[in-house]
């Protein structure tokens, strides 16, 4: 029970999209949309930490990048309801996905703008998770995380940061 492996096939769409609308510096530029992501994901939970490796690509047709993560997290529980998962995340993004989400097209260029291609990148992430169980089924939780972008990130026109940061309000019922 504490040393497993698993295997899954997964689906999710991502949310990262944008319109000219969105921000003032996005004026002039095509719209980039979210896609559903498909892929398999590997994971070994034993009882000092859980390591996962997942592979992702969109396809949906738009970015048509990929996406390889690498994960640590942990999870402990206090008085059985309570629960506190801190992680760290390794992610590889191909030179498809930093190109339609960062990169500027000729056609996009303005004075303010500069021509932008994407290459791929590796951006790493720390988090936690804290959760609170009631009635066996009902579960809440906040999730925080920083995420440290590449440089092939942090150089685009588009980006004025170095991170992104994430909060989650969340609640799962157990069927």
């Amino acid at each position: 029970e504490s040393n497993k492996i698993n295997f899954s096939i997964l689906g999710r769409y991502d949310f990262t999209d944008y319109k000219q609308s969105d921000a003032p510096i996005l004026n002039g530029m095509e719209d980039r949309d979210g896609g559903f992501w498909a892929g398999f994901k590997a994971e070994w939970q034993n009882s000092l930490v859980n390591l996962s490796a997942e592979y992702v690509t969109e396809v949906a047709g738009d970015s048509e990048g990929s996406a390889v993560n690498f994960a640590l997290d942990r999870t402990w529980h206090f008085r059985r309801q309570f629960t506190f998962t801190p992680r760290l995340v390794v992610s590889l993004l191909d030179k498809k996905y930093v190109d339609y989400y960062y990169g500027v097209r000729a056609n996009e260029v303005t004075a303010n703008r500069a021509y932008y291609q994407g290459e791929s990148a590796v951006n790493f992430e720390v988090g936690a998770r804290g959760g609170y169980m009631f009635k066996q089924k009902h579960f809440v939780f906040l999730d925080v995380g920083v995420t440290s972008l590449a440089a092939e990130i942090k150089d685009s026109p588009l980006v004025d940061s170095s991170t992104e940061n994430r909060v989650i309000l969340g609640y799962i019922y157990r069927f």
